[in-house]
C-alpha cells in the first residue's frame, strides 16, 4: 500500500495493519468505520472476497431521502385551563394538583409541605398541639420558665412537653409529680464539710465512682470524720480482686463501719469494675445485714454489675431498706442490653415492692441528653414502670470540655425521700451523690401513699 491509499470517505490514510474495503461499484477504498461496519463484519467481507458496494453508492442509486419517516409527527403540549389555588397556611400559590392537600380538620387547601398527614395542616397543629413550633430542647427545664440550672427534670408539670396529652385530673397524682420535681429542683452542689451528720430518723447513702478503692482507702481513713456522717458508703469501679489483697479484707476496713461487702469486677483482670458497700455500725446489727440476689437473675451477664443489700431494723425502726449498688462499664457498648438486665432485676424484686429501695451507681447513661437520646428515655421508662424515679438533676462528672449526668439515684418511695445532692469530693474524676431518706414519718406530705405507675 502506498501513500495515495486513503479512505475516499474521510481522506484519512489507512495503516498497513488495518483492514480496508474496496467498493466493487466505484473501486474506492473505504474505512470500515466510515461504512458503519464492525471489525467482525468487515473481516467477513474481506475474507470472503465477494463483491461489496459501499454505502455512498447505495445512497446515490436509491431515493432513500424520498421515503417518509416512520416516526409520527411531534405533538405540542396540550394546553388546558391553568391550575392555581392559594395555600391557607403560607398564602403561597399551588400550581399542580399533585402538590395539593386538604386538611381533614378545617378542610382548607394547603401545600403538601404545609400538611402533616394525620395531624392536619400547620394552622390546626399550631392551634391544637402545645409547643408545636418549639424546638425539642426548649420543651425541657433548661429553656423554660422553670428553675435555672436544673439539667434533668422531666416531672415539672409546667414544662411545655408535659402539657402535651391528657391533663392529670387527680390531685393526688399531680401532687406526686410535684414532689418528685421538688426533689430535683432542690438538688444542689454541696461541700462535704457542709453536710450534717445523719440523724436518728434518717439514712444517708453516699455513692461515688472511686476509680480504685485500694489506692484511695488511706484518704478515706484520713477524712473518716467526714465519712462517718454517712450511714452507707457505696463505691463503684473499685478495681480490685478480693483474693489479690495483700492482707485480705483488713486492707479495706474503715473505723466505725463493718467490713465492706465486695463484688469483684466482671473482668478477670480486676480492672474497670467492682463494687463495695460499707455499712455504718450505728445503722443496725451485723446479723441484720443481708446480701442477696433475686431468683433467676443472671449475675454473670457482663452488661452490668449489681450488689443488693437488705438492712433490717434500721436504727431501731422495724423497717427493711434495700440498697442496690450498680455499675455499667462504658466498654459495654449496647445500653439496651443493660436496660434489659435492669428490667430483669426489677421484675425479680417485685416481691419487695413495698420495701423502700434505693438504686445508686454509675450507669454511664448521660441524662443531660434525655430529650434526644433513646437510651436515656428507655432507662427512665423502665425505672418508671417499676415505680422508681431518678433524683439527681445536675452533672456528676465535669471536665474541661464536658459535663455529664451519669451517676444516678433512683427511689421507689418519694414520700420517704428527704433530699438528694451532689457532693464535690476530690477522690476521683466523678462527683459523689448523697441521698437522705426518712426512717420515720413522711418527709413530704403526711398521709400520702407510695404510688407505683404501670
Amino acid at each position: 500500500m502506498n501513500e495515495s491509499q486513503r479512505c475516499n470517505k474521510c481522506n484519512t490514510r489507512i495503516p498497513k495493519a488495518r483492514s480496508f474495503l474496496i467498493c466493487s461499484h466505484c473501486d474506492k477504498i473505504k474505512h470500515m468505520k466510515c461504512m458503519k461496519l464492525s471489525k467482525s463484519e468487515a473481516k467477513i467481507i474481506v475474507d470472503s472476497g465477494s463483491a461489496w458496494i459501499c454505502y455512498d453508492c447505495i445512497s446515490s442509486a436509491l431515493p432513500v431521502n424520498a421515503c417518509p419517516s416512520a416516526k409520527p409527527p411531534r405533538q405540542g403540549p396540550v394546553i388546558g385551563p391553568k391550575f392555581k389555588v392559594q395555600c391557607t397556611c403560607c398564602n403561597g400559590w399551588i400550581y399542580s394538583p399533585a402538590n395539593l392537600k386538604t386538611c381533614h380538620w378545617c378542610e382548607s387547601k394547603v401545600h403538601t409541605k404545609c400538611h402533616s398527614d394525620l395531624l392536619g395542616c400547620r394552622n390546626c397543629c399550631e392551634n391544637m398541639i402545645p409547643g408545636y413550633y418549639v424546638h425539642c430542647y426548649q420543651l425541657y427545664s433548661l429553656h423554660t420558665h422553670t428553675h435555672t440550672g436544673v439539667i434533668h427534670n422531666p416531672y415539672d408539670r409546667y414544662q411545655l412537653i408535659n402539657e402535651i396529652g391528657n391533663t392529670i385530673d387527680q390531685d393526688q397524682e399531680l401532687e406526686y409529680w410535684n414532689e418528685i420535681s421538688d426533689i430535683l429542683v432542690s438538688c444542689n452542689y454541696m461541700e462535704p464539710t457542709n453536710v450534717s451528720s445523719s440523724g436518728a430518723c434518717d439514712l444517708k447513702i453516699f455513692t461515688l465512682n472511686i476509680r480504685g478503692l485500694l489506692k484511695n482507702v488511706d484518704k478515706l481513713r484520713e477524712d473518716i470524720f467526714t465519712y462517718s456522717k454517712y450511714d452507707v458508703l457505696c463505691f463503684n469501679e473499685t478495681n480490685l480482686l478480693q483474693d489479690k489483697l495483700p492482707n485480705g479484707i483488713n486492707d479495706l476496713v474503715l473505723e466505725g463501719f463493718y467490713e465492706p461487702l465486695l463484688r469483684d469486677p466482671i473482668r478477670s483482670s480486676g480492672r474497670g469494675g467492682g463494687l463495695a458497700i460499707y455499712i455504718n455500725t450505728r445503722v443496725c446489727e451485723s446479723e441484720n445485714i443481708e446480701k442477696f440476689f433475686p431468683q433467676n437473675f443472671d449475675v454473670t451477664d457482663k452488661s452490668g454489675e449489681f450488689m443488693l443489700v437488705k438492712l433490717h431494723n434500721c436504727k431501731g425502726f422495724n423497717k427493711t431498706k434495700i440498697i442496690v449498688n450498680i455499675y455499667r462499664s462504658p466498654a459495654s457498648k449496647n445500653p439496651d442490653n443493660f436496660n434489659k438486665l435492669i428490667d430483669s432485676l426489677l421484675h425479680g424484686m417485685e416481691r419487695h415492692s413495698r420495701k423502700h429501695t434505693i438504686l445508686v451507681g454509675d450507669f454511664n447513661v448521660d441524662l443531660t441528653h434525655y430529650d434526644t437520646d433513646k437510651h436515656c428515655q428507655n432507662l427512665i421508662e423502665t425505672m418508671t414502670k417499676y415505680g422508681f424515679f431518678q433524683l439527681v438533676s445536675r452533672p456528676t462528672r465535669i471536665t474541661d470540655h464536658s459535663a455529664t449526668l451519669i451517676d444516678h439515684v433512683y427511689s421507689n418511695n418519694v414520700q420517704h425521700t428527704h433530699s438528694c445532692n451532689v457532693l464535690t469530693v476530690d477522690l476521683s474524676d466523678h462527683l459523689a451523690t448523697l441521698v437522705t431518706i426518712s426512717l420515720g414519718q413522711y418527709s413530704h406530705i403526711a398521709g400520702s401513699r407510695n404510688k407505683r405507675h404501670r
